[in-house]
């Protein structure tokens, strides 16, 4: 048996104002999906559910993995999407930075995990496997 992983459940007070921030200024396309909307981009998804206030989402963190974090990052910063921290190079660390939507949620964009292997001269960065 296959088994599904879970799902991120976000809520809002505003569905057609959330599908239109999420499809202009994210690129996500939102999908009606029982009472709410399925926010889906590349390998990237998650819930809209309706709810009288948005102060559910105050302080939950999402993330979100991508392939192509770096271009997302420009592509956001060209759009003028909220980024609450730039574009992150951490070594040992996947490249992140983070984005607030219009209902209080924080979506973590996360890309690939970098790998280093030991070289003479220093670190060097190893394929992708």
């Amino acid at each position: 048996m296959i088994e599904e992983a879970p799902m991120a459940v976000l809520f809002t007070n505003d569905l057609r104002a959330t599908a239109q921030f999420y499809e202009k200024l994210l690129g996500f396309n939102a999908q009606p999906y029982g009472d709410g909307l399925m926010m889906l981009r590349e390998n990237m998804s998650f819930l809209y559910k309706p709810m009288r206030s948005n102060s559910a989402n105050r302080g939950l963190n999402v993330l979100l993995r991508s392939d192509n974090v770096r271009q997302l990052h420009k592509q956001f910063h060209r759009r003028g999407v909220p980024i609450m921290s730039e574009l992150r190079v951490v070594r040992r660390a996947p490249l992140s930075f983070e984005v607030q939507d219009l209902n209080e949620a924080t979506l973590l964009f996360v890309g690939e995990e970098r790998k280093f292997t030991l070289h003479q001269g220093g670190l060097a960065r190893q394929a992708k496997k």
